[in-house]
């Protein structure tokens, strides 16, 4: 089969797409890339704070949002952190692994994007640069698929455009959308995920922040009680205002669309994770043993951050300095270490979160992640409703969609 005479173009230059085309053109498709940019892969550098971790040696469907799973377990077990280390060796990049979590051995995401551009020059496949996807036609056996400036024919097209999450400098404005929504795919909402929560609970002294450990529970009020959605545990980071740290961006996506709903959400923390309700009650008889004629903050400082006591100590109404006298009223105190509530306000905006939630339906589409309705026509990356967890998940997602729609091309055309 001559597959030179076949025409691909690719709608985004980022993960997905330059991984897609670099797997077509080299079995000698006639491979175009549309970018919105004027550069490939920009996003791909500020991605693990720049160190880039492309994958996870635990892949689960698991770690990818709940609409997903269905889908997730059949394309992990097609395309898994092995295939995506493999393929950056062909690259000449070495993968290293900490502790599962698969980076670049430079420890530079540039290093990363210049592999793939490197190898699209090497590959002589065409790129189109301040190109933005405005409209793709079906028409019988081919398409045509319009940007800002041009027409271009195209036997398929893969649209990996991303989605709405990052600095404006990487153009991620979800013009997938749209033009999904076109071609008769339905949509799910779009909210910022992977992004820090929003809370006005948050008191603290001024200038100062509060790292610790903690166990951390995303729930919803119901009536007069709460209801656990999802938990993490890990350290977390208190500034005024904003809660932040891998536990909190792990449930952040859950908790954008729990508030677009118009559901009242809290986090609730437990701030002394090491110790269990037999563990912690020994602590309290602890305390009470030795606190008397002390003040309240020379007490909490010796179990925790001294800010974080004075911020409860303020949402409690007691003042630092006032001494031991009521035993109870300081049980009462240190139970607030194991059960504090957070009311969320909101979640971080786009500008800042890593991933998009939300995105094309994977039930509009093919296993293949072809279109129902229009076979030749894909989508790769971001803009589906896919997002995973901190950990390398979304960037294995964007090698595991370009695969999957890459093979599906070469096996179709090998028929």
């Amino acid at each position: 089969m001559d597959f030179m005479k076949k025409k691909i173009i690719i709608a985004g230059g980022g993960a997905a797409g330059m991984s897609a085309a670099i797997l077509l053109a080299r079995k000698e498709f006639d491979v175009t890339i549309l970018e919105k940019n004027t550069v490939l892969g920009k996003k791909i550098t500020i991605t693990g704070n720049g160190r880039c971790n492309l994958s996870n040696r635990n892949l689960s469907s698991n770690f990818y949002n709940e609409s997903s799973r269905n889908r997730m377990d059949e394309y992990i077990a097609k395309y898994t952190s092995k295939d995506i280390v493999s393929f950056y060796k062909t690259l000449g990049v070495l993968i290293s692994d900490e502790d599962g979590y698969l980076y670049p051995i430079s420890g530079q995401a540039t290093t990363i994007q210049n592999a793939l551009i490197n190898e699209i020059t090497k590959l002589g496949i065409n790129v189109i640069y301040k190109s933005q996807l405005k409209k793709v036609t079906p028409c019988e056996d081919s398409l045509f698929v319009k940007t800002n400036d041009s027409e271009y024919k195209a036997d398929y097209c893969i649209i990996a455009t991303g989605g709405l999450a990052g600095a404006l400098n990487t153009m991620s404005t979800g013009d997938g959308y749209y033009i999904g929504k076109m071609l008769g795919a339905n949509i799910i909402d779009q909210y910022p995920a992977l992004v820090s929560l929003k809370s006005k609970d948050i008191v603290l002294p001024a200038k100062s922040g509060v790292r610790v450990k903690a166990k951390i529970s995303l729930r919803i009020r119901k009536e007069n009680s709460f209801m656990d959605i999802a938990n993490e545990s890990g350290e977390i980071q208190l500034t005024n205002g904003s809660i932040s740290g891998i536990p909190t961006m792990q449930l952040s996506g859950k908790c954008a669309r729990l508030i677009g709903e118009g559901k009242e959400v809290y986090l609730h923390v437990d701030f002394l994770p090491e110790y269990n309700d037999e563990e912690f009650a020994e602590l309290e008889n602890l305390i009470l043993n030795i606190s008397s004629g002390k003040k309240i903050i020379d007490i909490l400082d010796g179990i925790g951050n001294h800010n974080l006591a004075v911020m409860i100590l303020d949402k409690l109404g007691i003042d630092k300095d006032e001494r031991i006298s009521d035993k109870d009223s300081l049980k009462n105190i240190l139970r607030v270490y194991k059960d504090y509530n957070f009311k969320i306000d909101a979640t971080g905006d786009y500008k800042s979160a890593q991933v998009t939630s939300g995105g094309i339906d994977l039930e509009s589409l093919t296993s293949s992640l072809s279109l129902k309705n229009h076979d030749n026509i894909y989508f790769a990356g971001e803009v589906l409703d896919v997002d995973g967890k901190c950990g390398g998940y979304n960037l294995q997602w964007a090698f595991t969609s370009a695969c999957i729609c890459a093979n599906s091309i070469i096996e179709k055309v090998s028929r």
